[in-house]
């Protein structure tokens, strides 16, 4: 009689373990009293009291009796095993551990966000939207994508950070972003609505007169009175007034250009700033090269107007 096989659990070989990096690995052992296996083979060694204060689910996992196969032993210590992968832990427990520095990359706090969901952690959750609130070089980049964590998290300061990012890129690329098909359609229009109307704002500002040739050329305030002057060799009359052809340039294409991307930021655009230099010392006259030494400080002042104005405008919720 040929012998029976054995049952598939008792005839494969187990897994091979490793622990997980610092501060998991177990380098504080006497704080350690319980291990998590996840599903590709780490061990996370971690303390109960620790992960039950901030999770329901832990602390309900770490009372109720486990079964053989879902509880073994490392030495004293009782070995738990965990749906999640290595890295979405690791994430997560970065969060809860005071020792750990959580990543504050894209996808890190997406998948610490989606687990401490899990795992009942609202303390947790809270932490992270703190952090982000309070993080503005984080919405810098991907500032769409932040805006869709924000919207699904509830995380509404942070939301609105993110909104105001975003108007360095063109709403109309929008649509390519994928992390934006979960979120409400509400808040798809709310977002659109907030860039049209920084567009509306900015394209209004930048074209009013007024403003540029200032009502108090003794006061502070941002105006033109200086680039509004007559020059001889190089007249040109443009919708500014009189004013010299590298200046009307100069705002023609900073009006194009935040027509789309309504920020501060692009009245001190290297290129642009570069090529209305080189433009003014084409002209031989005195008054042009005087002009030269003012143009950037001219730019940065309207860098911050602008963005003044957008900041009047707030993002519906």
């Amino acid at each position: 009689m040929s012998e029976s096989p054995l049952p598939p659990h008792e005839n494969e070989s187990p897994k091979a373990t490793t622990k997980a990096d610092y501060p998991f690995d177990g380098a504080d052992m006497g704080i350690v009293d319980v291990i998590l296996l996840t599903s590709d083979g780490v061990q996370f060694y971690a303390n109960k009291a620790l992960l039950s204060l901030v999770s329901p689910v832990f602390m309900t996992m770490f009372t109720l009796p486990q079964g053989q196969e879902e509880r073994k032993r490392k030495g004293d210590t009782p070995c738990i095993s965990v749906e999640d992968e290595s890295h979405a832990l690791f994430h997560l427990l970065s969060w809860c551990d005071p020792r750990g520095v959580p990543s504050m990359s894209l996808n890190a706090v997406q998948m610490a966000l989606t687990f401490a969901d899990k795992y009942g952690m609202e303390s947790i959750m809270r932490r992270i939207g703190r952090t982000l609130e309070n993080s503005d070089e984080i919405a810098k980049q991907n500032c769409f994508e932040w805006y869709a964590i924000a919207i699904r998290y509830n995380f509404p300061g942070f939301a609105k950070l993110a909104a105001r990012k975003s108007l360095a890129f063109p709403v109309e690329e929008m649509a390519s972003f994928t992390w934006l098909n979960d979120i409400p359609t509400m808040a798809l229009k709310n977002l659109y609505d907030y860039h049209f109307s920084c567009r509306r704002v900015i394209q209004a500002f930048l074209g009013h007169p007024t403003i540029w040739r200032g009502r108090n050329k003794n006061s502070d305030e941002l105006h033109w009175a200086p680039f509004l002057r007559y020059c001889s060799v190089c007249f040109e009359r443009g919708r500014y007034g009189f004013s010299t052809p590298w200046f009307i340039d100069y705002m023609d294409q900073l009006g194009r250009v935040t027509s789309q991307t309504p920020v501060g930021e692009k009245a001190v655009d290297r290129e642009l700033i570069t090529l209305t230099m080189e433009r003014a010392n084409r002209c031989n006259s005195t008054d042009c090269r005087a002009l030269q030494s003012g143009i950037l400080p001219f730019a940065e002042k309207l860098c911050q107007q602008i963005n003044e104005e957008t900041a009047k405008i707030s993002l519906q919720i």
